[in-house]
């Protein structure tokens, strides 16, 4: 029963692999930015909303729903785009660091 070797920290698939695992966690990263964005469109999306019905001279129901509509949009595609960063940076990072642990010496594993 051999052992198997470990691949050197200089190996191009390694590298290449490790880069492309930093930038999935950078994504990720970003992505988590997104129920901040999300909540401060809230309260732009509705003051916006809100001016536009005071210029109106009789807003419909159909007026006064798009406004809200809009801003609670950000936010739950705010939220969507938190959770999936997390996700990322969560498998990414588990990646980056299997990476490392195989490419580092020692007789653990």
């Amino acid at each position: 029963m051999g052992v198997t070797p470990r691949p050197s920290p200089t190996d191009p698939a390694l590298r290449q692999a490790r880069r492309k695992w930093r930038t999935l966690l950078v994504v990720g990263i970003v992505l988590c930015a997104g129920p901040i964005l999300g909540l401060l469109a809230t309260p732009i999306g509705m003051a916006l909303s809100l001016r536009q019905i005071e210029e109106m001279k009789a807003p419909t129901p159909d007026d006064l729903a798009q406004g809200p509509r809009l801003a609670m949009l950000a936010a739950v595609l705010g939220l969507v785009a938190g959770a999936v960063g997390l996700a990322l940076v969560c498998l990414s990072y588990a990646k980056l660091q299997r990476l490392r642990r195989e490419a580092s010496p020692g007789p653990w594993r």
